[in-house]
Protein backbone atom coordinates (compact mmCIF):
# COMPACT_ATOMS: atom_id res chain seq x y z
CA UNK A 1 0.00 0.00 0.00
CA UNK A 2 1.32 3.16 -0.82
CA UNK A 3 1.08 6.07 1.52
CA UNK A 4 -1.51 9.26 0.70
CA UNK A 5 0.42 12.63 -0.39
CA UNK A 6 0.19 14.22 2.26
CA UNK A 7 1.19 11.23 4.67
CA UNK A 8 5.06 11.59 2.47
CA UNK A 9 7.19 13.37 3.79
CA UNK A 10 6.64 10.81 7.32
CA UNK A 11 6.75 7.79 5.48
CA UNK A 12 10.09 8.87 3.52
CA UNK A 13 11.56 10.19 7.34
CA UNK A 14 11.00 6.82 8.89
CA UNK A 15 12.42 5.05 6.02
CA UNK A 16 15.57 7.50 6.23
CA UNK A 17 15.99 7.10 10.32
CA UNK A 18 15.06 3.10 10.09
CA UNK A 19 18.64 3.01 8.41
CA UNK A 20 20.00 4.84 11.19
CA UNK A 21 18.89 2.89 14.08
CA UNK A 22 21.41 1.19 16.38
CA UNK A 23 21.67 -2.14 17.71
CA UNK A 24 20.70 -2.90 21.30
CA UNK A 25 21.44 -6.17 23.54
CA UNK A 26 17.65 -6.84 22.92
CA UNK A 27 18.32 -6.53 19.02
CA UNK A 28 16.80 -3.20 17.49
CA UNK A 29 16.90 0.20 19.69
CA UNK A 30 14.66 2.65 18.88
CA UNK A 31 15.12 5.74 16.93
CA UNK A 32 16.15 8.55 18.66
CA UNK A 33 14.91 12.28 19.28
CA UNK A 34 18.32 13.43 18.28
CA UNK A 35 18.26 11.64 14.74
CA UNK A 36 14.71 13.62 14.06
CA UNK A 37 15.45 16.38 15.17
CA UNK A 38 18.74 16.01 12.97
CA UNK A 39 16.73 14.98 9.74
CA UNK A 40 14.10 18.00 10.18
CA UNK A 41 17.22 20.21 10.26
CA UNK A 42 18.83 18.20 7.02
CA UNK A 43 15.93 18.66 4.71
CA UNK A 44 14.69 22.39 6.05
CA UNK A 45 11.80 22.06 8.30
CA UNK A 46 11.53 24.95 10.14
CA UNK A 47 7.89 25.23 11.30
CA UNK A 48 8.02 24.46 14.65
CA UNK A 49 4.20 22.61 14.91
CA UNK A 50 5.70 20.26 11.55
CA UNK A 51 8.55 19.20 13.54
CA UNK A 52 6.86 18.10 16.65
CA UNK A 53 4.45 16.61 14.72
CA UNK A 54 7.19 14.48 12.99
CA UNK A 55 8.79 13.97 16.20
CA UNK A 56 5.41 12.09 17.72
CA UNK A 57 4.39 10.20 14.10
CA UNK A 58 8.40 8.84 13.44
CA UNK A 59 8.11 7.85 17.20
CA UNK A 60 4.71 6.06 17.34
CA UNK A 61 5.71 4.46 13.55
CA UNK A 62 9.07 3.05 15.04
CA UNK A 63 7.27 1.95 18.18
CA UNK A 64 4.98 0.05 15.95
CA UNK A 65 7.58 -1.91 13.70
CA UNK A 66 9.68 -2.74 17.21
CA UNK A 67 6.70 -4.37 18.32
CA UNK A 68 6.05 -5.90 15.10
CA UNK A 69 9.48 -7.19 15.01
CA UNK A 70 9.61 -8.79 18.41
CA UNK A 71 6.18 -10.69 17.86
CA UNK A 72 7.47 -12.25 14.87
CA UNK A 73 10.96 -12.90 16.80
CA UNK A 74 11.13 -16.80 17.90
CA UNK A 75 10.75 -17.51 21.47
CA UNK A 76 13.51 -19.36 22.85
CA UNK A 77 12.62 -22.84 24.58
CA UNK A 78 12.19 -22.74 28.44
CA UNK A 79 14.52 -25.30 29.80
Amino acid sequence: MLPEQGNALFWKAFQVLSKTRRSSFGGLADIVLSDIQAYADLIGLKDFDLRSQLCRIIIDMDAAFLEWVRARKPQKPKV
